[in-house]
């Protein structure tokens, strides 16, 4: 035992001088600067900071984090990191930057991973050489090495010690083993709820897999284990796991689509893709992967698992050396991790491969529909990691029998194979990482901080905005996302509550409180933050100096806002509190839907809401409408309705829901209930026909429709807006669907499907004038209904006479002119310039 730990100490420190010697840039700047870039290692270094700082303050609001104010539980839009956080907890307390953290957890990420794959690999070939080279090739393989921006994803050494505690209870039966994995499952998942879930479905394929094989016996015992398992991950993650399940509940669209699985798939390449200067330099580097995303496309499992599992395959009918397990127990276990290593390749490449527009299905559509959990990730490459496990498990196997082969053969002498362990090492190290080690620019640190932050750490529970925000178009955010996760990790320095926000989901009215407020100190921008309940609004004006002037002067003729602090070029203005709002019913509702759906799915239906007054609205989330359904065949269900956050004075704005339908066809009344501080409690009744296996617009067989009326003017100015209005009807046997995005996504979800209006202007030559603009549905309209719509284009910026084309389409599926509709033109004349 004593010499085993002395092997393990050595191992570990070595695997320490390995990380410090690839990492070295990053130890001298430990304060200063982080892995990659300033975004997303900014962002978790936030979320290390505001974990430690809650569990030192106040433990029982840890979710209540300090961004996206004023949305609460919104932790829970992002991992919670919780274990790494808890070892950081002095460093974070002492440092001078929330970065020192984060620094620390990547060095020592590396040392954790190779340490556990090192535990194992000894386990299981009884090799610690063997074991040695693996935990460096698991450690820094490509995937590994690429992810250094996302913390969680560097948290894998749990996974990896899960299975080290379930062979030991696999080889022992000792029921204290397989508790042991159910804690480091626990811990794996409170860091990264990716590789948590990889975790629950590895740890019961492993189970399922050995009681088949009759490697476990399924008797009480087993059953005794099983439940004393389950009772450790639930105690340790149910307190944990409720605020997310809340935040899906109110939140519908809280969870990821198949659009965004598809975009993060792998692909056959990117197991050959890597960022080794020495592969690039032999092989070329036209074919790595470019692009925001590329660190989930560098999938190259590196030469140690690529020959050794070359090596077993060659030697898999040699004779077992094994002294201690049969070699039949041996098989299983590679066996295993061959059929884990396929299922998690077939699993990468994500819900379907599109081949010239058709839709070929793979495994992971099967799991999205089956398998709770499965629609909360949207990154199947990153099941890549447990290929490169699985890879580098069996290499072991082989490269621990060609050892023993060859020490049976050949008198080898301690230096010699000294020298070919370190050799290897190298040889494995240096093929797998990317030189030089990336750096982001240079972070302020409580020594050179902003002198407005350090203003703001004398406020006490403040709500502040910096602008400018990130950029929206189309309900979008499309850029300046660096803004806002940079105004987040600098609000750790003070920690008053900031609207600005950055995760991989948004609160509903988020990406509308930055488009509105990108004008300020505009009326409408100050009214929003008003109601919204800012404070201080700091804005920076380091990229457009010559705001400087405008901003002063626009800012002292708009009522309830004055500038108070300047600091170089930081502004901050504070905003006079809103009066409160006299509770009375200013908006009128009704109800559109289709009348007819198909059974076990969803209809989409909107309210049409009108402002009935003569004022401007701005929506706070105190007065956002509640709602709930039932159908005649169901119980009661909630819906989460959300109103836009500015209504304009006598205008109308479509609010939307997404229903379930029954299972059984037939008819079936749909009753829905709507109540708002703004709005009478109202009750709405509508008959839909529940219709087996109905078609839906993502099928073009089905799919058709007609223009019942076309309205437009004729003239209008050049640069401007022209109000068209058109009368549709669904005459085909589908059910045109509408969009439903509640917006709480980065991404846009995969629209294949939802049915637009199109218009394009075409000059006189009949070349097309800008671009295509579409308008989806508000609601989801079924065969023989009609649908009423009326939206504003952008005319062309150059007078003269064009064409305007009207039409269907249902997006990614077909042009309805192509399927025989009745598409329109108009001839227009634009005069002038606006």
């Amino acid at each position: 035992m004593r010499k085993t730990n002395q092997i393990l100490a050595l191992v570990i420190a070595c695997y320490m001088a390995i990380t410090l010697f690839y990492a070295f840039g990053l130890v001298e700047s430990l304060s200063s600067r982080v892995p990659v870039d300033d975004v997303d290692p900014l962002f978790n270094s936030w979320v290390v900071a505001w974990n430690g700082h809650t569990l030192a303050t106040d433990p029982l609001n840890l979710f209540s984090a300090n961004q996206y104010f004023p949305y609460g539980n919104v932790l829970a839009y992002s991992d919670l990191m919780l274990p790494p956080s808890i070892l950081m907890l002095p460093v974070t307390l002492l440092s001078p930057s929330p970065v020192v953290a984060y620094n620390l957890l990547v060095i020592l990420s590396f040392i954790f991973s190779a340490t556990a794959m090192f535990l194992l690999i000894r386990l299981l070939t009884k090799s610690a050489s063997v074991g040695f080279v693996a935990g460096i090739a698991y450690a820094f393989s490509t995937y590994r090495v690429s992810q250094m921006g996302h913390l969680q994803l560097l948290m894998d050494g749990f996974l990896v010690l899960m299975l080290y505690f379930a062979h030991l209870y696999l080889n022992t039966a000792k029921p204290r083993y397989l508790a042991l994995a159910g804690v480091a499952l626990s811990l794996q998942a409170l860091s990264s709820w990716y590789y948590g879930f990889y975790g629950f479905l590895i740890l019961f394929f492993f189970l399922a897999y050995f009681v088949s094989v009759k490697s476990i016996h399924l008797n009480a015992r087993f059953f005794k284990h099983l439940l004393m398992l389950g009772v450790i991950i639930g105690a340790a993650l149910t307190p944990f796991i409720l605020p997310y399940l809340k935040l899906r509940a109110t939140l519908p669209n809280f969870g990821r689509t198949l659009g965004e699985a598809v975009h993060f798939s792998a692909r056959g390449i990117d197991y050959f893709s890597t960022k080794n200067p020495i592969f690039i330099k032999i092989f070329g580097g036209s074919w790595v992967p470019t692009g925001s995303d590329m660190w989930e496309h560098l999938l190259f499992p590196g030469i140690f698992a690529v020959v050794g599992v070359v090596v077993a395959a060659a030697l898999i009918f040699a004779k077992s050396d094994s002294s201690e397990q049969p070699p039949l127990f041996s098989v299983r276990i590679k066996l295993f991790y061959l059929l884990l290593g396929l299922v998690a390749l077939a699993l990468s490449f994500g819900p379907f491969i599109i081949r010239n527009g058709d839709k070929i299905p793979l495994p992971y559509l099967l799991a999205w529909n089956i398998i709770p959990g499965f629609k909360a990730m949207r990154v199947p490459s990153r099941f890549g990691l447990i290929v490169i496990l699985a890879l580098i498990i069996l290499a072991s196997y082989g490269f621990s029998r060609l050892s023993s082969i060859v020490g049976k053969r050949i008198k080898v002498k301690k230096a010699v194979r000294f020298s070919v362990i370190v050799i290897s090492a190298f040889l494995v190290f240096a093929t797998q990482v990317s030189w030089p080690f990336a750096l982001s620019p240079e972070v302020p640190s409580a020594n050179n901080l902003p002198k407005v932050y350090k203003w703001l750490a004398t406020k006490k529970n403040k709500v502040v905005m910096e602008l400018p925000s990130a950029t929206v178009s189309k309900n979008s955010i499309v850029g300046g996302w660096n803004r806002d996760v940079r105004y987040v990790f600098f609000s750790a320095f003070h920690w008053n509550r900031v609207v600005n926000g950055y995760s991989g989901y948004t609160p509903p009215e988020y990406q509308q409180i930055i488009k509105t407020t990108a004008g300020f100190p505009d009326k409408l921008s100050v009214d929003v933050l008003r109601q919204v309940g800012v404070d201080y609004v700091v804005y920076h004006t380091s990229d457009n100096k010559q705001l400087s002037g405008t901003l002063i002067d626009s800012a002292q003729r708009v009522a309830g806002v004055k500038l108070i602090q300047r600091f170089g070029d930081d502004f901050v203005f504070r905003l006079a509190q809103v009066e409160a709002r006299v509770t009375r019913p200013v908006l009128s509702a009704s109800m559109r839907g289709p009348k007819s759906g198909r059974a076990t799915d969803s209809i989409n239906i909107a309210w049409r809401v009108t402002n009935k007054t003569n004022d401007r609205l701005v929506i706070s989330t105190k007065e956002q409408p509640t709602a709930s359904y039932s159908w005649d065949s169901g119980r009661l269900e909630p819906l989460f309705p959300r109103l836009p956050l500015v209504i304009k004075p006598r205008q109308t704005a479509w609010v939307q829901a997404q229903i379930k339908t029954p299972e059984l066809a037939g008819k079936d009344r749909l009753a829905v209930t709507l109540d708002s501080p703004l709005l009478r409690r109202k009750h709405f009744k509508m008959r839909v026909k529940i219709i087996e296996g109905l078609t839906k617009s993502t099928d073009a067989t089905d799919l058709k429709g007609r223009f019942i009326s076309v309205s437009l003017s004729q003239r209008a100015s050049a640069g401007s807006k022209m109000k068209v209005d058109v009368r549709i009807k669904n005459t085909g046997q589908s059910i045109w669907q509408a969009k439903f995005d509640p917006a709480t996504s980065l991404l846009l979800p995969l629209d294949r499907g939802e049915v637009h209006i199109a218009t394009s202007f075409k000059d006189a030559e009949g070349k097309q004038v800008g671009e295509v603009q579409d308008f989806s549905l508000a609601y989801d309209v079924g065969p023989g209904e009609s649908y009423s719509a009326n939206h504003l284009i952008n005319t062309p910026r150059k007078p003269g006479d064009y064409q305007l084309d009207i039409d269907l389409v249902s997006l990614g599926v077909a042009w309805f002119k192509d399927l025989g509709t009745n598409s329109p033109s108009r001839e227009v004349t634009i005069y002038g310039e606006k």
